[in-house]
């Protein structure tokens, strides 16, 4: 699990650095790390989505860029049987 905590770091100072040599704001750090039973969990920003995963295995990417909208599910889930859990999550929605 650190060498987990060590990479969402890593990828954030690297997404930060490039922001900052664009002109743009940094973004504050997000990440989740814990375990369910013996299955890893991570939640981490990966550039303008939140990307959650349950061991290996991407389960959801959660699109939070400009005029992204909805969560975008490579398994099926509540949120894709209910289009009212499907929200916009961008700056402006």
């Amino acid at each position: 699990m650190a060498g987990d905590v060590e990479e969402a770091v890593r990828q954030g100072c690297a997404d930060n650095s490039l922001r900052l040599a664009l002109g743009q704001e940094p973004e504050r750090p997000l990440f989740l790390l814990g375990k369910l039973g013996d299955t890893d969990v991570r939640v981490v920003r990966k550039g303008d989505d939140i990307e959650v995963r349950l061991g290996e295995s991407v389960r959801e990417t959660i699109r939070v860029g400009y005029g992204q909208t909805g969560v975008d599910t490579q398994t099926p889930s509540a949120s894709s049987h209910n289009p009212e859990a499907q929200t916009n999550v961008g700056p402006h929605g």
